[in-house]
């Protein structure tokens, strides 16, 4: 891979943003911060949401940013989404999100880039469907792939997990440093 493809895959989501990068909203579809046995199930009476294990720390660093964080789901309304992230296993996480919808990913990414103010307009959209990815990638939206456990790739830049996103920008580190 030459130095340009290396910064421009660098570039293509959040993996190591600088300050200068910090996107004004992240978007996540459902599936991506919950396992698929676990996704969207309802908790009951003694048992709790469950949200894959890098999902509590990045919604933290978000919040510590001061970068609003959005669920998206197809299926799930935004009160179920609320219920689900109310009674996580670690607790009442809904102060750690902004807002929830239903629906289809890139628009709902459009209506929160719409309330946005002009001058924060960089989104960032996390996705396990190709599909999504790629539509928000057309109308300018960073937007990237997220495979998790057990599920292939369907797109050949991908990430497996939110360790990277949001970390401080190490100057010097990475192609464009």
């Amino acid at each position: 891979m030459g130095r340009l493809q290396a910064c421009l895959t660098l570039r293509r989501a959040v993996l190591r943003l600088s300050m200068h990068h910090t996107p004004a909203a992240l978007i996540f579809r459902l599936s991506v911060l919950q396992p698929s046995h676990a996704l969207g199930m309802m908790p009951k009476e003694g048992h709790n949401a469950v949200f894959y294990p890098d999902v509590l720390p990045l919604l933290r660093r978000a919040m510590d940013a001061l970068v609003p964080v959005y669920i998206v789901s197809a299926e799930q309304s935004a009160r179920e989404i609320m219920a689900l992230l109310e009674h996580s296993y670690h607790g009442d996480i809904r102060a750690l999100v902004r807002g929830a919808g239903q629906g289809d990913v890139l628009g709902y990414a459009e209506a929160v880039y719409a309330s946005l103010a002009k001058e924060k307009r960089f989104i960032a959209v996390f996705s396990d469907a190709a599909a999504d990815v790629t539509a928000c990638d057309a109308v300018g939206f960073a937007a990237e792939l997220v495979v998790r456990p057990g599920a292939a790739a369907t797109m050949p830049e991908f990430i497996r997990d939110f360790r990277d996103v949001l970390q401080p920008h190490r100057h010097g580190a990475g192609c464009c440093g």
